[in-house]
């Protein structure tokens, strides 16, 4: 049993740099969703915290999710998704947790975001054969 504990530190260790993105955003509400798409597939989303952004984006060559904070990117390529859904429900809503979905061969492939005072993940970004899938997290 200690070697599963040891384990779970390592990774939590490791995980550290892109787990504390989520505090830079924590409290921040959600102004706009950007998402781009390449070949009909979804492969970024730039989801806009009051001019921080939080980019997501598909790394194809190990089906893993990169995230980033950054300024405002250039989001020529982008198709403004503040109208669609999931995203809709959030616009507005405070950023309030974040978490990171690791598969079976170690690879960061999805987050889960949280929004508002409910502690329960509300959107689900997965990247699947090379492309995020989006879903709405609901109990």
């Amino acid at each position: 049993m200690a070697k599963i504990a040891t384990e779970f530190v390592t990774a939590a260790a490791a995980l550290a740099p892109v787990l504390e993105l989520f505090d830079s955003l924590a409290g921040r509400p959600l102004s706009g969703v950007w998402l781009r798409h390449e070949h009909g597939c979804l492969t970024e989303a730039a989801l806009d915290f009051g001019g921080i952004f939080l980019a997501a984006v598909a790394e194809e060559d190990f089906d893993t999710l990169k995230l980033e904070i950054s300024a405002r990117p250039s989001l020529t390529e982008f198709v403004d998704s503040n109208e669609m859904v999931p995203w809709s429900a959030y616009i507005g809503r405070q950023f309030s947790w974040g978490w990171l979905t690791m598969n079976q061969q170690g690879y960061v492939d999805g987050v889960l975001l949280g929004f508002g005072d409910d502690i329960c993940p509300k959107i689900l970004l997965n990247v699947i054969a090379s492309e995020i899938k989006v879903g709405a997290i609901t109990f």
